[in-house]
């Protein structure tokens, strides 16, 4: 947590509190307050091939290369044990 007053519009809703809190009508309020109202997946970030979403679900799906199919719920990675193309599912996705 910073004391700093100014935070990036990336750092809004990415599940860390940059911010520190502050009383707004008797509520402590932060950087990830009310964040359900701003999902990570949204119209604004899908397909930016910027992971927004801890497990890159805006990004799955939108690779148009034919290379590879993978299932809708799996992106492409490159191994790092063989440096191939593999399909890795979203939930093994940042372990």
């Amino acid at each position: 947590m910073d004391s700093v007053t100014n935070t990036s519009f990336q750092s809004i809703c990415n599940g860390f509190i940059q911010l520190a809190s502050i009383n707004i009508e008797g509520k402590n309020e932060t950087d990830e307050t009310e964040c359900q109202q701003w999902p990570c997946n949204n119209i604004q970030t899908r397909c930016d091939e910027i992971w927004h979403c801890p497990n890159g679900e805006g990004e799955i799906g939108c690779d148009l290369s034919p290379t590879l199919n993978c299932f809708k719920d799996h992106h492409k990675c490159v191994s790092s044990d063989t440096n191939q193309l593999i399909c890795l599912s979203a939930k093994k996705a940042n372990d």
